[in-house]
């Protein structure tokens, strides 16, 4: 106990003494707490001093690029902070000075804190300097960032460059790939591209990155630096070579270490020394690579490059999507759009040009800024850029320098540079220009001359100064290197100028321009004499622009000159200037007398005449004696050659003689001249026919290239360019082509073959093709009787160098190669094919199904049973009709592209089981070649791979596949295929009836895997997948397959009702270990993945992520009820799909396009679990789902919500279209929660309840642009209040036809009054249509706010009752539609669209009403300024708008009244109250439409005007108001100033359309003006009207006193007039007139005295013709006359019949005469012809006809001109002649049609062919019934023609001609062209046994002929019929 107490005093000491302490201390805080804090400060500025030293230490070791301890770091980071920390209680000792009680006593509470914290810190500072002195100074060397990291501009990710990236990869990756280069013009963007690829690539594919910049004068030191820099190399050596040896030496290490580097060597200019540089030679690189980008690739193949890529100028998309990135969202103002398209469009797509203009213009909201913007770079001015000619001009104009010294390579440009912007340039014609300046004398031979042409065009195309063109023989050059070259020549001796204005060019330094290309349009000319005495090149193109008489005479100097599209009436002045033009090319023009260019041009090389419409090539073009070149493609109008030229043409090497059908037999002497010349020749282009005679006697022995055509016509256009050596034989005996030399010599040389309609040729190569070296592409065509192309008994290795093979329409071929039974096939036959082609080949079989010797030995039994037969091949019947049958699969090692069409014998593609059993080695490719498939129509196919070996070798480049129309198609892969195709890109399968599946096990492998768990099969580069209307698709895999597609980019299902599919996705990597732990057993791959299930029955198909949701039961592999979902599953303790499948990578990650259309068994597309991230949908860009009727929700997801949240974060556009059962977007669901789905409806007794969800309900679509949802019926809320924040680019929303949609934004959650204002910023475009239930747009009362909103339509939503009740903001919108039930508004004007909506409704409401209350409805917000109302079906409205209330329509711009059965007045009149002192108000209206208005009687009474002025109506539409008798009093006529347009159709008691009325009007108040605007009057179906203007009115529009008590009134504008059954019409203005105005005189003032109806002459100058019953008539200067004629028509037909001849017609007939366009004469018995002299009275008539005139001998006396369309005669028995002066008819150039019936003293229609030919627009002929008629085209001409041509025919018809012989029976041979001719009909003609007697008739249009018993038979008609 002592103890105890002792130790008990002990302790309270002890603890007294440490609470005396502890109380002292805290004493201290208060009392010295001002010295505590200046002791604080104290030790605060030492530890700077440390802290500073120590930062010093670091910085000096971060420059050396040193590592070091990283605690000194986070030391300096700890000072750092309590610096801070100090600084903060700084601030609060100042603040916290105070004292209490007004200052007497201090703050003991503040002293205190402040003490203590200061003490505090005392203590952390002591801590930090003792850490500091702890630290060991130790430093080392730090690796260098990567390469990727430091770049920092903003890169903009572009499919164009994306794809080279692509292929740049896949390239990278490949082993025998060490130097690589990309390749492109300056400023296109090669070193962006290449920083974009280093961030794909660096520490993935490659562990280090090196890149250095090269220059155009490479700096070895500086690039060896950069070089050091990235290895992390600090070199020793001085000289460049021994720094070379460092990098090596370090190169060396790198790759010793395994360590991937790939080196980036960009802008390079010339070939580098890689020895100085220090990298490694080819053979030395193992783990490194070398990439370069250059503007020149042939110095990058000189450093080894092994590929190229070029890098071309952006699409004209892509450009605008870069350019509004950088200008910002300006360029969408409607103001500036367009400029701002346009400017974008200027910078060529080069996207430095692009950028630097973007820049310049961001942001820039002044038009005029972006108008001039325009101009300069239109005008390649550069005030306000600067920084293009800086930047862009400058590259491209060192590319131009580093030609250096070649003049050839320059001057090609410069030539090139004349052409206009984005033209299709004809290396061709470069060619010409050239030879004509000199540039190629050294050269020699024109054709020599010509492969130096191309070689310098590719060297430039790589340099990238030109383009390929889409257009074979043509060159592009970007728009702004075309400026570069044009802005350095104009700096140099060779001033080259582009010029589209001769007006400015004339102010110009004209004296030392070379050349000159003027482009001129129809707005602007040439002009005369023009000095350029220095010019040598001159190049005009115009649109048919005349060339002035003397508009070469200062031109001394001139060498080559070429015309396009120019008049030339007068050759002889074309020539003054200068007598030296080598070249000159006169193309595409209408071209005069051509000889002077023989007698003067005596230097001329080459002449070119192509496309223009010479007729003869005249004798002194034989004078040309140096002439090297002659080109008369397409002179189609050529008919002769002048004897003595062709022979005169001693140095004539190219001759281009494509003239359609030329009159060879009629040209004698020019054939001998030309096979006399023939030998010379060495390029020519010709037409030639079978049946001239001179063809066997050519001689083409010499010829180096040739485009030959032996056919009996040619019309078809060709290229614009010389084809490679091509021979084309068309139409001929097989036996005639044996007997022709210069078939045989050609055939040799010959590249390109085309065989077509040769007869009597069963075998192409022994029979024609025995001898051809050099044969690459032959195309066989309508030969009926060729049964196989080769005769394999022989050797056929000659064959081997032929790349492309087409045969097309060839009915009796069984097989390619010919084989006696049992014969072996000899030799590769094939070895170079690229392209084989086969199409309409009924009975083929394939190439050659004869066994070879391997087969012979061994029984072949294709036929296998499989248990499976649902999931696998089918058992196979043998097949003969194999296309690439067993013995010829390894003779195509190059074939690229097969194209198989119309071939129904074919059953099998390749028989690789064939090939398998004939003795197939493991180690053989397959067609290693091949990438393109394409297949269609064959009706019996049934494989296209047959039964394959699991481990065939081959197919890996196939890249594109498509199976079309293929009814016996059951599937399209078996696994083993799969697994070889590994480079698919593309699939497409349509129209294939049977097809079950896709792919389907392979024979072998299902034996090998019964037991095992489900295989994986990929299609790994899979990008794009379609498979539309497969009716009977159920899978894409059988059981167990699972297909991954990972590149899918592109998925498209449409029309395949049996396919269920679900895509699932990628799960987390770390959920899988214990899953592959559970599954590590029964693994079998296929291709490159493996997944495998936990159940034997687990069904579907994983293709990219697609599994059909099939349910299997026990071993039974057939599928339960289609109906069957994923509820089903789980209830029948099933496995859920997510249990399924849970292993696997992403399956879709790349999936950007998705369509699924008529896909009824779908009910979910996309399952996710509480393990799945989903990078399926980061991807996606649309997404559309049709007519898929099971569908309920489109993503079901497990567990939580966060991870959806922006899930589809590039989905652009979403549409949703008729889904009937849709009721969510995205279901959260648990396991529980699956035995019954939130989203099913209710049943409540006997009825559903639907749900109320919101079908969007969270953030998932960030940067969704397009919204489309229609006929989705279960969905009643579109979007949750949370999920309208994510749409903030949404742009257009369109909802349709969805019957309970009740809101678009659900206002359910709306709970946060901080929450009160919604926003969709982007949105522009809002369709709200047939939606019944929908009452709101959003219900809450939060604010709407649609800054970009322009257009709103609402139609058919009848219980809409407001928008929104918050305010709405919608500053732009300009278009607001609005339609309910029979109500439509439209306003042109921003409007609170609530307001409108409530203004509507109230609207609506009135519907039933007898009367409107309008000031009701605008005190009920319905609002009618700038608006459109609709007013329809107000059955009981008797007015529209009472007087009273008129004024509320003032701003009304449309009006439409229609279906208003009681309404009888539009606008109600003030009676008796209306003054006319009032003041007079204008209303807006412009258009008013009143139809169906049966009760209508006034639409305004004419009081009304007194007070109202309709003045800006323009428009007037009246139909069906049957009860309304005029349309317009005088008094309201008068105010429609501007009407333009007035239409009244149907009104059954409309009798007048302007009536007096009881109208008084007082003498000073007449009418001043009546429609003076007037351009269109239609008066249709008015059976009571008798005039349009009645009354006693004056109208000072012109009017004129003709005679005494005649005026003449003038509708000045009126353009078109109809009258259409309007059989009461008598006049157009009646009444009485009294004017005081000047006289003038009208021809027919006579006949007004006999005229009934008044006394006005109706003028109208612009209307020269009515519309009368679709009848056109001329007005002839009065109106009034006119319709009087018309009306009185059926007198004047029977005055007519009584006459005898035209001359005794008095002037009243004549007058009706004159207005007739379409006149009858019939039953005129005592008439015989239309004298000449009254040929004026008829020049009018369009149609006549003459029917029944007993004395008719000729129809017309002379050949007058008349405008005569249509000539009809029938029953004229006298009739002998049609024109009785006939020589050329060239007044009836406008005749279309002949019709001849019963005429039968007609012995021709035609007298010659002169007379016919001259008729160029006739289109039909028909003679019936006439019994002398000989020939329809007589031979009484002694001048005939070589070439006929009826231009526009297109039918004949010749009907019981008893004595037709022929259709003409030409004296001597002739061609025939009828190029448009569709049907002939020749019916009882039995005397006729040819169509045209020794004539060659092309009819190349003819699909119908017909004829009856009687006529000749088919063998004596020309062979095209």
């Amino acid at each position: 106990m002592e103890f105890l107490t002792e130790l008990s005093k002990e302790a309270i000491s002890n603890l007294g003494k440490l609470a005396l302490k502890s109380t002292v201390k805290q004493f201290a805080y208060v009392i010295h707490h001002k010295k505590i804090i200046a002791n604080l400060k104290e030790e605060h500025s030492k530890l700077e001093g440390v802290k500073e030293a120590r930062q010093g230490w670091v910085d000096t070791k971060r420059m050396n690029r040193e590592g070091f301890d990283r605690n000194i770091q986070q030391w300096l980071d700890d000072v750092a902070d309590f610096e801070k920390v100090l600084q903060s209680f700084d601030e609060e000792v100042v603040k916290k000075n105070e004292k209490c009680f007004g200052g007497k006593c201090p703050n003991l509470t503040n002293n205190y804190s402040l003490g203590k914290r200061a003490a505090k810190g005392i203590e952390y500072i002591t801590k930090l300097k003792e850490e500091n002195k702890e630290f060991q100074l130790i430093s080392y060397h730090k690796d260098p960032p990567p390469v990727g990291s430091t770049f920092t501009e903003d890169i903009k990710s572009l499919e164009s460059r994306r794809t080279i990236i692509k292929d740049v990869i896949e390239k990278l990756k490949d082993d025998k790939f060490k130097r690589i280069s990309i390749c492109g013009m300056g400023g296109v963007g090669k070193t962006t591209l290449v920083k974009e690829l280093i961030k794909f690539v660096e520490n993935k594919l490659f562990d280090k990155v090196v890149m250095a910049v090269v220059s155009q004068n490479p700096d070895y030191k500086n690039i060896q630096s950069q070089i050091a820099d990235c290895l992390g190399l600090s070199l020793k050596s001085e000289d460049v070579a021994g720094r070379g040896r460092e990098i090596n030496q370090r190169m060396k290490e790198i790759d010793d270490g395994n360590t991937k580097l790939l080196v980036v060597l960009d802008d390079v200019w010339s070939e580098l020394n890689f020895d100085w540089v220090g990298l490694p030679s080819r053979d030395n690189q193992k783990c490194s690579k070398i990439l370069f980008t250059s503007r020149h690739e042939k110095e990058c193949q000189k450093m080894g490059s092994q590929a190229s890529f070029h890098v071309s100028v952006l699409l004209e998309d892509e450009a605008w999507y870069l350019f509004q990135a950088i200008t910002g969202d300006v360029v969408y103002e409607p103001a500036i759009y367009p400029i701002a398209k346009q400017v974008s469009r200027e910078c060529g797509g080069l996207p430095l040009a692009v950028v630097i203009v973007g820049k310049a213009l961001e942001n820039e909201k002044k038009l005029t800024t972006w108008e001039v913007a325009f101009e300069q770079l239109k005008n390649s001015q550069s005030s306000t850029f600067s920084d293009v000619h800086k930047f862009v001009y400058s590259r491209i104009e060192l590319s131009l320098k580093f030609l250096g010294s070649s003049t050839e390579h320059k001057m090609l440009l410069m030539l090139c540079a004349l052409f206009p912007e984005d033209f299709d340039i004809l290396i061709e014609s470069l060619l010409r220009h050239a030879m004509g300046l000199g540039l190629f004398k050294v050269v020699g031979e024109t054709w020599k001359a010509r492969n130096r042409v191309y070689s310098l065009v590719d060297d430039l195309k790589r340099c990238c100064l030109l383009l390929d063109s889409n257009v074979p023989g043509c060159v592009k050059m970007h728009d702004i290197v075309r400026d570069v070259v044009i802005l350095v020549t104009f700096k140099t001796d060779h001033r080259f100028m582009v010029e589209y204005d001769i007006k400015r060019l004339k102010k110009e330094r004209l004296n030392d321009i070379s050349a000159i290309s003027l482009i001129l349009d129809e707005t602007r000319w040439l002009e005369d004499n023009l000095e350029f005495p220095s010019l040598q090149l001159l190049q005009v193109q115009s649109n048919e622009e005349e060339l002035p008489e003397h508009f070469f005479r200062g031109m001394k100097s001139l060498k080559v000159l070429s015309l396009q599209k120019l008049y030339i009436p007068k050759i002889p002045s074309l020539f003054e200037a200068s007598t030296c033009l080598h070249t000159l090319q006169v193309e595409y023009c209408n071209v005069g007398d051509i000889s002077i260019i023989g007698k003067e041009l005596l230097h001329l090389e080459v002449l070119s005449f192509a496309h223009s419409n010479i007729k003869e090539l005249p004798v002194e073009i034989g004078n040309l004696n140096v002439l090297r070149l002659l080109d008369l493609t397409n002179c189609n109008d050529l008919n002769a050659i002048s004897d003595n030229v062709f022979i005169r043409l001693s140095q004539l090497e190219e001759l281009y003689f494509r003239v359609d059908n030329f009159p060879w037999k009629n040209n004698d002497v020019a054939i001998n001249e030309l096979t006399k010349i023939s030998h010379q020749l060495k390029v020519v282009e010709m037409n030639v026919r079978t049946t001239e005679i001179f063809v066997k006697d050519l001689d083409f022995n010499n010829i180096q290239k040739f485009s030959i055509y032996v056919e009996p016509y040619t019309y078809l256009q060709r290229s614009s360019y010389l084809e490679s050596k091509i021979l084309q034989i068309s139409a001929i005996d097989y036996q005639s082509i044996k007997s022709i030399l210069m078939i045989s010599q050609l055939i040799k040389k010959c590249q390109i073959l085309i065989i077509e309609r040769v007869e009597n040729l069963k075998n192409i190569v022994s029979q024609l093709l025995s001898d051809c070296p050099y044969l690459k592409d032959l195309r066989v065509d309508l030969c009926p009787q060729l049964e196989y192309l080769i005769d394999c008994t022989v050797h056929c290795n000659h064959f081997a160098q032929i790349y492309s093979l087409s045969l097309e329409y060839l009915p009796n071929l069984k097989e390619m190669c010919y084989t006696p039974d049992h014969h072996e096939v000899k030799g590769m036959m094939f070895s170079y094919l690229v392209k084989f082609e086969l199409k309409n080949l009924p009975r083929f079989i394939g190439l050659n199904n004869a066994t070879n010797l391997n087969e012979l030995n061994q029984e072949l039994s294709v036929a296998t049973e499989i248990t499976d037969s649902s999931n696998t091949v089918n058992g196979e019947k043998a097949s003969n009709a194999k296309l690439f049958s067993s013995n010829w699969m390894k003779q195509f090692p190059k074939l690229e592209t097969i194209l198989l069409e119309f071939c129904g014998s074919l059953e099998v593609v390749f028989d690789l089981d064939g090939y398998l059993k004939s003795g197939w080695q493991a180690q053989d490719l397959l067609f290693p070649q091949l990438t393109k498939i394409e297949i269609s129509y064959l009706k019996n196919l049934s494989y296209v791979w047959g039964i394959a070996p699991h481990c065939v070798k081959g197919f890996q480049n196939l890249r594109f596949l498509t199976i079309s129309k293929c009814a016996s198609l059951k599937y399209v892969f078996t696994s083993a295929i799969v697994s070889a195709i590994t480079n698919l890109e593309k699939l497409q399968v349509s129209s294939c009836d049977l097809m079950e599946r896709i792919v389907v096990w392979s024979r072998d492998e299902e034996d090998d895997n019964k037991g095992h768990d489900a295989t994986t099969i990929s299609f790994n580069k899979l990008h794009t997948l379609s498979l539309s209307r497969l009716p009977k698709l159920v899978s894409i895999c059988s059981d167990p397959l699972w297909l991954e597609c990972p590149s899918l980019m592109n998925f498209k299902i449409v029309g395949c009702p049996m396919l269920e599919i679900y895509v699932i996705p990628t799960h987390n990597d770390a959920k899988l270990e214990n899953f592959n732990t559970m599954n590590s057993t029964n693994t079998k791959d296929v291709g490159f993945q493996s997944s495998k299930g936990n159940n034997s029955r687990s069904s579907g198909w994983y293709s990219a992520g697609c599994i059909p949701k099939f349910i299997y039961q026990g071993n039974s592999s057939k599928r339960n009820n289609k109906e069957a979902s994923v509820t089903r599953v789980i209830q029948d303790h099933i496995p859920s799909v997510f249990e399924m499948h849970r292993k696997g990578k992403s399956h879709m990650p790349s999936l950007e396009d998705l369509w699924i259309d008529k896909c009824n068994l779908l009910d979910a597309l996309l399952f996710l679990d509480e393990e799945c991230n989903s990078t399926i949908l980061s991807h996606m860009k649309t997404i559309r789902i049709d007519n898929c009727d099971k569908l309920t929700t489109i993503i079901s997801k497990r567990g939580k919500r966060e991870g959806m949240i922006n899930s589809c974060s590039l989905l652009e556009s979403l549409q949703l279209i008729d889904l009937p059962n849709l009721v969510r977007f995205c279901y959260f669901e648990t396991y529980e929660s699956l035995d019954k789905p939130q989203y099913m409806d209710e049943s409540i007794g006997d009825h559903k309840s639907i749900r109320r969800h919101s079908l969007i309900d969270e953030s998932f679509f960030p940067n969704l642009t397009s919204l489309i949802i229609q006929a989705c019926n279960k969905i009643n809320i579109l979007f949750s209040h949370s999920s309208i924040s994510s749409l903030e680019h949404l742009q257009k929303l369109k909802v349709r036809n969805c019957e309970n949609m009740e809101e678009i934004i659900s206002h359910q959650e709306e709970i946060e009054a901080s929450a009160n204002k919604i926003s969709i910023p982007a949105l522009h475009h809002l369709l709200l249509e047939d939606l019944p239930n929908l009452k709101d747009f959003f219900k809450g009362h939060s604010n709407l706010d649609f800054p970009s909103l322009q257009k709103v339509k609402i139609r058919n939503c009848p219980n809409m009752e407001l928008f929104s009740r918050g305010s709405s903001n919608t500053p732009n919108l300009e278009h607001l539609t609005i339609k309910i039930n029979s109500l439509y508004y439209y306003c042109a004007q921003k409007k609170d669209i609530n307001i409108v909506i409530q203004g509507l409704k109230a609207f609506v409401a009135s519907q039933g009403f007898k009367m409107l209350n309008w000031t009701k409805l605008h005190n009920d917000r319905y609002f009618f300024r700038n608006s459109e109302i609709d007013i329809n079906e107000f059955h009981k409205l008797l007015m529209l708008v009472p007087y009273n209330e008129i004024h509320m329509f003032q701003h009304v711009k449309k009006l439409t009244l229609s279906n208003c059965d009681s309404l009888v007045e539009v606008f109600g009149s003030g009676g008796e109250d209306t003054k006319e002192g009032d003041d007079i108000t204008h209303y807006q209206l412009q258009k008013m439409t009143l139809q169906y208005l049966p009760k209508l009687s006034h639409i305004w009474k004419h009081n009304i005007t007194k007070v109202v002025s309709f003045q800006n109506l323009k428009d007037i539409r009246v139909s069906d108001c049957h009860n309304l008798k005029s349309l317009l009093s005088h008094s309201m006529a008068k105010s429609l100033v501007q009407l333009q347009n007035l239409v009244v159709e149907d009104c059954e008691m409309m009798e007048e359309i302007i009536t007096k009325g009881d109208e008084y009007i007082k003498e000073c108040n007449k009418v001043k003006t009546l429609f003076p605007k007037l351009e269109k009057l239609k008066l249709h179906h008015l059976p009571k009207l008798e005039c349009v203007c009645s009354g006693d009115y004056d109208y000072d529009i012109p009017l004129f006193t003709v005679e005494e008590d005649h005026v003449q009134i003038s509708f000045p504008e009126l353009k078109k007039l109809e009258f259409r059954e309007v059989p009461k019409l008598k006049c157009f203005c009646s009444g009485v007139y009294n004017y005081d105005i000047r006289l003038l005189s009208i021809e027919e003032c006579p006949i007004m005295r006999t005229f009934p109806y008044g006394n006005v002459i109706i003028n109208t100058p612009n209307l020269h013709k009515i519309d009368w019953n679709w009848v056109d008539t001329p007005t002839l200067g009065d109106l009034n006359l006119t319709i009087y004629y018309r009306h009185n028509s059926e007198k004047y037909k029977v005055e007519l019949q009584n006459i005898e001849t035209f001359r005794d017609v008095d002037k009243e007939l004549l007058g009706y005469i004159k207005r007739e366009a379409r006149l009858d004469i019939v039953n005129c018995h005592k008439l015989n012809c239309i004298p000449s002299n009254m040929m004026d009275l008829f020049s009018h008539v369009k149609d006549l006809r003459v029917e029944e005139c007993k004395c008719i001998e000729e129809i017309f006396e002379s050949n007058q001109s008349m405008l005569l369309h249509n000539l009809y005669l029938s029953s004229l028995p006298k009739l002998k002649q049609l024109w009785k002066n006939h020589g050329r008819i060239l007044g009836f150039e406008c005749l279309r049609g002949i019709i001849i019936k019963h005429c039968n003293d007609l012995v021709h229609v035609f007298p010659d062919v002169s007379l016919v030919t001259s008729l160029p627009n006739l289109n039909f002929i028909g003679v019936f019934a006439c019994e002398k008629m000989k020939e329809i085209i007589g031979n009484n001409c002694a001048q005939q023609k070589a070439k006929i041509k009826f231009p526009h025919l297109t039918g004949i018809t010749l009907e019981n001609l008893p004595s037709l012989k022929c259709f003409h029976q030409s004296s001597f041979p002739c061609y025939v062209e009828m190029p448009h001719c569709v049907w002939i009909s020749i019916t009882n003609c039995p005397e006729m046994k040819t169509f045209w007697h020794d004539g060659i008739l092309y009819t190349p249009s003819l699909s119908n002929y017909i004829g009856k018993k009687g006529d000749a038979p088919e063998d004596n008609m020309p062979s095209f019929l």
